[in-house]
C-alpha cells in the first residue's frame, strides 16, 4: 500500500495545489522592493481573503484602535507583512481542503492553528531570528496535512481505517504505519516537498513532528518548536479528535532549554490568552 500511495503523490491525482494567491503574496512580501500598494492590490483579487483580513485588522486582538481601518492598504500596514502572510495561509488552507473527509474539520484546523501559535511562541523564546518563528508557525499549521492527503489519495481505505481504529489506545501515526506502512507525518512532508514551494525547514518539521527529541543532539529549532507545540496542544485539550495523541511533553528537552515548571506555567497562560483570541481567525 505504501508504494501505491507514494506513486499517487507523484501523479498528483486530484490533490489541490497551493493557492496561487499564497505563492504570489509570499513572493511580493519577500521582495525587498515590494510596495505596500501592490500587496494590497494583490489581496484585493481574492474578495473573501480581502474581507477577512480587513475584518481582522479591526479586531481587538490585532491591535485595533479607535480609528476603523477601511482600506486593505491600511489593514496591511496595521497587521504587518509577515502577519498578513500567516493569516493568509491560515484562512486559505481550510478553504482548499473544505469538504475533505468525514471528520470534524473545525476541530482539526483549530488544533492546527493552536500548534502553529504555540510553535511560533516557543521558537521566539529560543531563537533571535524572526524567520525561525515564521517557519515554525507555518510548519505547525501544516503538521497534520498528511491526514487530508490520505483522504485525497485513498478516501475509502482511510475512512474505513479511522472507523476501525476508533477507541484503540495507540497513537494515530503508529496505527497508520501498521496499516499503510506510512504515517501522516511522512506523507504530508512528501506531498509538500513535491508540490508546494515551501522552505525545506517546514518540510522537515512536518515530517518529524512525532519524533522523540534528544536534548543534546536535536538542534533544529523549527522541528523542536513544532514537536513541543503539538504535544502542548494535545496536553491542553486542543486536539484533532482523530485517534489518541501519542506524544507526551518532552520535559527533558524543555529543561535543557532552560524552562522550569514556573516558566512553563507562565508560557501556557500566555499561550491560552493568545489562542483564545486567535481561534476567532477561523470563525466565519
Amino acid at each position: 500500500m505504501r508504494d501505491e500511495i507514494l506513486n499517487r503523490i507523484e501523479e498528483k491525482s486530484n490533490i489541490p495545489p497551493l493557492p496561487d494567491i499564497l505563492i504570489r503574496l509570499e513572493a511580493k512580501i519577500d521582495d525587498p522592493g515590494g510596495e505596500l500598494e501592490e500587496i494590497a492590490q494583490l489581496i484585493e483579487t481574492e474578495p473573501v481573503l480581502a474581507g477577512r483580513l480587513l475584518a481582522l485588522s479591526n479586531s481587538v486582538f490585532f491591535g485595533a484602535g479607535r480609528e476603523k481601518i477601511l482600506s486593505l492598504k491600511g489593514a496591511v500596514l496595521r497587521l504587518g507583512l509577515k502577519l498578513v502572510l500567516d493569516l493568509a495561509y491560515t484562512l486559505e488552507l481550510p478553504r482548499i481542503f473544505s469538504g475533505v473527509g468525514t471528520f470534524n474539520q473545525e476541530k482539526f484546523w483549530k488544533h492546527s492553528l493552536a500548534v502553529g501559535v504555540l510553535s511560533r511562541q516557543m521558537a521566539g523564546k529560543w531563537a533571535l531570528e524572526r524567520r525561525v518563528g515564521e517557519q515554525a508557525y507555518l510548519a505547525g499549521l501544516m503538521h497534520d496535512i498528511g491526514i487530508l492527503v490520505f483522504y485525497f489519495l485513498i478516501p475509502k481505505e482511510y475512512r474505513k481505517f479511522l472507523r476501525e481504529v476508533q477507541g484503540v489506545e495507540k497513537p494515530l501515526e503508529i496505527l497508520e504505519r501498521e496499516t499503510f506502512d506510512i504515517c501522516h507525518a511522512e506523507l504530508g512532508a512528501r506531498f509538500i516537498k513535491k508540490w508546494w514551494p515551501l522552505d525545506d525547514e517546514v518540510v522537515v518539521a512536518v515530517a518529524d513532528h512525532h519524533r522523540t527529541l534528544d536534548p543534546v543532539q536535536d538542534t533544529d529549532l523549527v522541528v523542536a518548536a513544532v514537536n513541543i507545540g503539538n504535544a502542548m496542544a494535545n496536553t491542553q485539550g486542543w486536539r484533532t479528535g482523530l485517534g489518541e495523541p501519542g506524544d507526551t511533553l518532552n520535559r527533558k528537552y524543555l529543561v535543557a532549554r532552560g524552562m522550569t515548571l514556573e516558566t512553563y506555567q507562565e508560557f501556557i497562560e500566555e499561550a491560552q490568552e493568545a489562542l483564545d483570541s486567535a481561534q476567532h481567525i477561523l470563525d466565519d
